[in-house]
């Protein structure tokens, strides 16, 4: 699974840099075989996952480090509601979970 992302990622950082996989091989320090594997999500390997930030300009944290797509934007409430949650201690917490499981399985019973 981590494989697939690190294609994803790979990809990405290549259509911002407007290139390719076969276009980044041609002036890239690793070799074809291991940028086509990264593409691909197969046999990845750390040493050339860092060798591929340094070609980017990044590091690997900074590979790591994205944000996904369909990330959801958060309203100002419902930031509110986040930041509230997490000041609560942890038995607070825990009925508040509850709280709002015993809301959504009244809702989902209403609706059956």
């Amino acid at each position: 699974m981590i494989e697939e992302e690190i294609a994803k990622r790979f990809a990405e950082l290549l259509e911002k840099r407007n290139l390719t996989t076969y276009k980044y091989t041609k002036n890239c320090s690793v070799s074809k075989n291991s940028a086509y594997n990264v593409s691909q999500g197969k046999n990845v390997r750390i040493d050339t996952l860092n060798q591929i930030c340094e070609d980017l300009g990044i590091n690997l944290h900074k590979f790591f480090e994205y944000q996904d797509k369909e990330s959801v934007t958060l309203s100002e409430d419902e930031k509110m509601l986040i930041d509230d949650y997490r000041r609560l201690e942890h038995e607070q917490a825990i009925r508040v979970k509850a709280y709002l499981d015993g809301l959504l399985d009244l809702q989902k019973s209403k609706k059956n």
